[in-house]
């Protein structure tokens, strides 16, 4: 969808308010290490709605709970997360325009919520890798070798997320009536 309308920009909102209050339920790996799986579902149907823009925007505006409780409880590094969500949002809903995702689901192929929101998280990783870098070396003043360890776990837990989170996505867009209902937003 090329332009916002006050249809889709309602819909941003609300997106955006749902993920910032699930970014207050996670699952608990280790100490210190948390699953934050279900702040991307709103922000993925969005992207995967209304395209690449209102995703992006989601994305963004979704994130700043997170944001925020991050950087209070462990410093400067969430400032950063509002931008890389943008960036995953933005890339998920490129790809699902380009591919028309509405059109495959209503043809029974499910998977293409997952795999579109795997390549937003490799289209992310590099912003990940360069800000989580210069957060734990520069700032914090890390060693390299113990920051790529942290850093390499760090992006595979986002993976993690992603993968979850878009499986759920492609649970509810598998539902016609989600489907039907999201359209109207299309319009």
């Amino acid at each position: 969808m090329e332009k916002l309308t006050s249809k889709s920009i309602a819909m941003v909102g609300v997106m955006a308010a749902l993920s910032n209050v699930l970014s207050f339920i996670y699952v608990p790996l280790a100490p210190g290490v948390n699953l934050y799986f279900l702040v991307q579902v709103p922000y993925f149907i969005a992207a995967m709605t209304l395209g690449p823009l209102a995703g992006a925007l989601a994305g963004l505006l979704g994130t700043l709970t997170m944001a925020y409780t991050v950087y209070i409880s462990k410093g400067i590094g969430g400032v950063f997360i509002p931008v890389g969500n943008a960036i995953l949002a933005g890339v998920t809903g490129f790809i699902a325009e380009k591919v028309k995702i509405f059109d495959r689901l209503e043809r029974g192929e499910f998977f293409w919520p997952v795999a579109c929101a795997a390549v937003g998280e490799f289209a992310e990783a590099p912003y990940i890798f360069v800000t989580l870098l210069v957060t734990f070396v520069f700032m914090v003043g890390m060693e390299l070798g113990v920051a790529m360890n942290i850093i390499f776990i760090i992006m595979g837990k986002a993976m993690i997320e992603v993968l979850l989170s878009s499986f759920i996505v492609a649970v509810l867009l598998g539902n016609p009536s989600v489907r039907t209902m999201l359209q109207a937003f299309r319009r």
